[in-house]
């Protein structure tokens, strides 16, 4: 069954069958998975593009990362396959698994762009500097992004570590988990404005 369609008929499945040339084929393994996630999700994850486990199962963050980045969840009450989209800005694997170039960056920032305006989230996390530049258009580095919240066409966003890069850096484990704790209240803090309306 195709996800559940926006007031407007279009469903992130209609966004990426309607995107061109290398798409069509360097994505199609994605396009089948995307009925897994919930499309009505309030809390939409970015990352950076899918490493060699993700490109395999067509799945994001799957792996060491991705089970880091499902407890960060869980401690704060949220589950991955229930209250959660989550995405890459990349969505095919760089070779040999480098760091995406701003010429990849700029072709896939389009589609990013309509499954954020197709799901509507009530927030953003930006897990890394891929992410977090890439969308908040700044060159700052994580540490002095982490701990502000920032908007991303009128969604508030937050900014924290890569699960990666707490799995090479353990130091960062305790602050990315506070930022995960700042997600939790936000979410509770919109979800309580919105039921007083």
């Amino acid at each position: 069954a195709s996800l559940a369609r926006r007031d407007y008929g279009e469903t992130v499945d209609d966004v990426i069958a309607n995107f061109p040339w290398w798409f069509a084929s360097n994505f199609r393994k994605y396009s089948g998975r995307w009925n897994d996630l919930p499309v009505d999700a309030p809390l939409l994850i970015v990352g950076e593009a899918p490493g060699a486990e993700e490109d395999a199962q067509g799945l994001p963050f799957v792996g060491a990362a991705g089970q880091l980045l499902t407890e960060l969840l869980r401690e704060i009450g949220l589950d991955r396959k229930k209250d959660v989209f989550i995405t890459n800005v990349l969505k095919c694997k760089p070779p040999d698994n480098r760091t995406p170039e701003s010429a990849e960056i700029a072709a896939c920032l389009p589609l990013l762009y309509r499954q954020i305006e197709v799901i509507a989230p009530r927030m953003l996390l930006l897990l890394g500097r891929i992410a977090a530049h890439a969308l908040l258009d700044r060159p700052d580095s994580i540490a002095k992004l982490r701990g502000t919240p920032h908007v991303f066409r009128g969604v508030p966003a937050l900014v924290t570590y890569h699960p990666a890069a707490i799995l090479r850096n353990p130091e960062y484990r305790a602050p990315a988990a506070e930022d995960f704790k700042r997600v939790a209240r936000l979410l509770k803090e919109e979800n309580d404005h919105g039921a007083s309306r």
